[in-house]
């Protein structure tokens, strides 16, 4: 399915583990449960998709535009989503332990209740970000903007001072 236009199907609890859906264009499409894991979706386009509660373990999103996805609640254990777009993406209780966002753009999105743990946040963009509840422990935060985020409690913007995150506003 390299390159496959899948704009707007509903493909609720469909399963593509393993698939290479590389460059393959999902935009406003619907994978609520979807099962995902291993997949290369690799410089796909999932603006306004909704991945509701998708499993995405393992899978390879560098470079995917998922800017407006809905990934509440999705699994995302181990994702390489370096380089991706994910501009005002809804990634509510999304469990991220192990991923790789490395200078992902997670500008004016919703995290709260994520599991960031052990991940690697390097360089990535939390600009106006909510992050009320997240666990972020063990996690690799050197070079990344947190200009202006909301939700962080003053134990959490000490430890990202210290670990070398930016923009952390005044405690």
């Amino acid at each position: 399915m390299f390159k496959a236009s899948l704009k707007g199907t509903n493909c609720t609890a469909a399963k593509f583990d393993d698939a290479n859906l590389r460059q393959s264009n999902w935009e406003g499409a619907i994978l609520c449960a979807a099962a995902l894991q291993q997949v290369d979706l690799e410089g796909a386009q999932l603006q306004d998709t909704i991945l509701k509660g998708a499993n995405l373990t393992e899978s390879d999103l560098i470079k995917v535009d998922l800017s407006s996805a809905d990934l509440s609640d999705a699994i995302l254990r181990q994702a390489a989503l370096e380089l991706a777009s994910l501009f005002n993406a809804d990634l509510s209780r999304a469990d991220l332990k192990l991923a790789s966002l490395f200078n992902a753009n997670l500008e004016e999105a919703v995290l709260n209740g994520a599991n960031l743990s052990d991940s690697d946040l390097r360089h990535a963009n939390f600009t106006n970000t909510q992050l009320e509840e997240v666990n972020s422990s063990g996690s690799r935060v050197k070079g990344a903007l947190f200009t202006d985020a909301i939700g962080l409690i003053p134990q959490q913007k000490q430890w990202l001072k210290k670990n070398g995150a930016l923009n952390i506003s005044d405690l």
